[in-house]
């Protein structure tokens, strides 16, 4: 049940004391002034335990900036965290301020109706922190729905063991991956294991520089993705996946972490889960540039939200919100706290405060500047991260790698079904 306690007054009775004065009567009245209870309001996320901890020292810090703002909080396992604020979404009970996953704000809010919209906040927060196109990111039916935490992107993190022992050199391009996969699979290690969905990513990269042309039709171009490109991520991941290259995995933790994988592909804000054990076990890890064709026509490589901050549409107070979600985002007290354990801040003034305090250094900050080796690197496309779209894909790679359809053929049945204009 949400529970709202709105700003009271305990009113002391006022004490009347008759007293003697010239002969008269005369009352006089002992005041007191209202003693204040702070707002309350609901904030939640998910997340490890380090993340939580981090989390409630800023809310501690932002209650004493804000004594008149008391901050319930609520944190929980990512699939916890979901199937709770389904329910809650569908109630419209909803926390004041939550994170939200990049890929719920299409099905929270896909008219834009489903949140708060943040551009009737005004004055309250700092838009000129984020770039038109961070914002834009957050943007539904032309209502700010949320703001981006910080901007993730894929990146290669290698058991540099692994490569030693054997004498091979880690991949730098697409030719690479696979010759290290059949150096590799003899010994029965893969090259790479990865979610299904930075395994798409990553082929949608590959078919961008190759082609030259964008995965998805964008305002500035109706050029996009069609059969021959999807031809050519079908045959290349058949090819990953026959010689042992890149290995499918959906949990943690996974081959990487057991030693029957030389890499991990994940993205920035996920290292930390995917290389404790190995760094635990002692081994050395280190960072790998994201693969790129020789002659590439497009970077290809994308940033999207680690996720959203939103603010429920059903809050009943919005200024206090509003001050929480600054104070989330931009605060430096916070920035110092969170560091780049979500990737990079979005937010200019905290990535000007982790600069500052140095900050701006280890395995994420070097997997960020890997992913950005080959020039402006722009946000996803929400499209490109669809769960319907990619199980689809390879569902038809593996009728094309057990000779049950031709890769065209299967391209062809894709592109009618999910076109990317």
């Amino acid at each position: 049940m949400k529970v709202f306690m709105r700003c009271a007054a305990v009113c002391a009775a006022a004490a009347v004391t008759l007293t003697g004065c010239s002969g008269k009567d005369l009352f006089t009245y002992e005041s007191h002034r209202p003693i204040a209870v702070p707002e309350q309001i609901s904030y939640s996320w998910w997340g490890n335990e380090a993340r939580n901890e981090y989390t409630i020292e800023g809310i501690k810090d932002f209650e004493e900036q804000n004594t008149d703002i008391k901050v319930n909080t609520f944190s929980g396992s990512y699939m916890g965290y979901k199937e709770n604020l389904d329910t809650l979404m569908r109630s419209g009970i909803e926390y004041d301020v939550m994170q939200i996953d990049h890929k719920w704000l299409d099905e929270y809010s896909a008219d834009g109706e489903g949140f708060y919209d943040l551009y009737e906040i005004g004055g309250k927060l700092n838009f000129n922190n984020f770039d038109d196109e961070v914002l834009e990111s957050g943007v539904r039916n032309g209502k700010l729905n949320g703001i981006p935490v910080s901007l993730d992107a894929l990146c290669f993190c290698y058991n540099y063991d692994i490569f030693d022992q054997r004498k091979i050199e880690k991949p730098r391009n697409w030719n690479d991956l696979l010759r290290c996969g059949e150096k590799l699979s003899k010994d029965g290690i893969s090259v790479l294991s990865a979610d299904e969905d930075a395994i798409w990513i990553m082929l949608c990269a590959y078919a961008e520089q190759i082609s030259g042309k964008q995965a998805f039709a964008s305002e500035d171009s109706d050029e996009c993705f069609g059969a021959d490109e999807v031809t050519a991520m079908m045959q290349y991941a058949q090819k990953m996946f026959d010689n042992g290259s890149v290995k499918k995995t959906s949990s943690m933790p996974d081959s990487f972490s057991k030693g029957r994988s030389a890499g991990r592909m994940t993205f920035i804000s996920d290292i930390s889960d995917s290389i404790k054990p190995l760094e635990d076990a002692g081994m050395h890890i280190i960072m790998g540039r994201n693969p790129e064709a020789p002659s590439a026509k497009r970077w290809g490589w994308y940033v999207r939200p680690t996720g959203f901050y939103a603010i429920s549409k059903n809050t009943e107070n919005i200024d206090d919100a509003a001050k929480l979600l600054d104070y989330l985002l931009n605060d430096p007290g916070m920035a110092a706290l969170q560091g780049m354990e979500k990737g990079l801040p979005a937010s200019k003034s905290a990535l000007e405060t982790l600069e500052a305090k140095d900050q701006l250094s280890g395995l994420i900050y070097d997997a960020d500047k890997q992913s950005k080796l080959g020039g402006d690197v722009h946000i996803m496309d929400s499209r490109m991260y669809e769960e319907d779209r990619y199980s689809e894909f390879f569902r038809l790679v593996e009728l094309v790698r057990r000779g049950d359809i031709e890769a065209s053929e299967a391209a062809e049945k894709f592109v009618s079904e999910y076109p990317f204009g």
